[in-house]
């Protein structure tokens, strides 16, 4: 289980794609970003191919957001929660009323990959209708009938779901092989398997890079606004915020000979009921003499991090989970990272 403290810990991040993210060069320059529109459907309306897609309740692809309820049918069934307290429900889509651009998919095989980077093959069943969010913990103690011991039933759960949540057109799938981690994302199913880079324990040497990266992250801009936040809260006579409260390598990977890049989550205060507390999230690039030629930084945390290389090209790209509702496919570009493919759903609970 999470610890609650990490969860306010992204408090800071719940709009955090409003603010601009930061990059530094080796000339210590900030830039923003060159943001360019994110895409909720990363479907090919044209042909019904695709590049990538997100995967809820680990059986339905996301084809579309903002969905019109309209043509859905019936009540709301199937209650499932999946994810760290993200709950679905699902509608029936008539034949009649499936969009256009998806009538053409049900058949096809596509690829999706879990957190570990297990790869299997699914078949599309059907197009659907869900609704998604993360509801108040207080939400679903009652469904539990913590409070009075009376549960609700699959069919009142998936109701109140159907109501709080946004809504997504999605291709339903199947498979006859047991997949018990968390399916995190689809993509086509032709010659190239996505890859997930695994993740690398804290050893000396990744402790000694994680120094390198909080000296050069010290002159960025986001860092000198904290700073000067920071000095007006202090009582250790230390006047620095100096990072070592909290930290997290998510990712310590070698995407090709002698290319080395770490993510790195920073945090430090008391998110709940502290006077301050200030997080960042970094992605630096190493060069083969121990020096950093690149760094990405944010003014957020994330509570999922995973370092993929989803089409094959041999590219680096991260998902990103900021626990507030919000998925994202970022790439890293030169010298700042694009927010390609995002998915967001309802926050409902507390973050504390």
């Amino acid at each position: 289980m999470k610890i609650k403290l990490f969860y306010f810990a992204l408090l800071l991040s719940i709009f955090a794609f409003s603010c601009k993210p930061y990059s530094r060069d080796n000339n210590d320059n900030n830039q923003d970003v060159d943001e360019q529109d994110t895409t909720q459907s990363s479907f090919n309306n044209n042909d019904v191919d695709f590049e990538f897609a997100f995967v809820s309740s680990n059986k339905y692809i996301v084809l579309e957001a903002d969905a019109d309820t309209a043509i859905s049918t019936g009540k709301a069934y199937s209650p499932i929660g999946y994810a760290d307290y993200r709950y679905s429900a699902v509608r029936d889509i008539s034949a009649d009323f499936v969009p256009s651009e998806y009538q053409n998919i049900v058949g096809k095989t596509v690829l999706v990959s879990t957190k570990a980077g297990d790869v299997f093959e699914v078949k599309i069943t059907s197009v659907k209708m869900i609704a998604d969010c993360i509801p108040h913990f207080g939400t679903v103690q009652t469904w539990d009938g913590y409070l009075d011991g009376n549960k609700y039933t699959d069919a009142q759960k998936a109701a109140q779901i159907w109501n709080m949540g946004d809504h997504f057109v999605v291709a339903e799938f199947e498979t006859s092989e047991q997949i018990d981690d968390e399916i995190v994302f689809a993509v086509p199913d032709n010659d190239i398997k996505p890859f997930v880079y695994p993740s690398s324990d804290k050893n000396s040497e990744k402790v000694a890079m994680r120094q390198r990266i909080l000296d050069g992250l010290s002159g960025t801009k986001i860092f000198n606004n904290y700073q000067n936040m920071y000095v007006e809260y202090d009582d250790t006579g230390q006047k620095w915020w100096n990072n070592s409260d909290i930290y997290e390598v998510f990712s310590f990977i070698e995407t090709k000979p002698n290319e080395i890049y770490v993510a790195l989550y920073q945090a430090l205060g008391n998110p709940c009921g502290g006077e301050y507390f200030y997080t960042a999230f970094s992605v630096s690039k190493f060069r083969t003499d121990g020096l950093i030629e690149t760094m990405y930084l944010t003014e957020q945390g994330f509570d999922l991090v995973l370092a993929i290389d989803y089409n094959g090209d041999g590219e680096l790209e991260y998902i990103v989970d900021n626990f507030y509702g919000k998925r994202i496919l970022i790439f890293l570009g030169e010298p700042d990272w694009v927010n390609k493919f995002e998915w967001t759903i309802p926050f409902l609970d507390c973050p504390c």
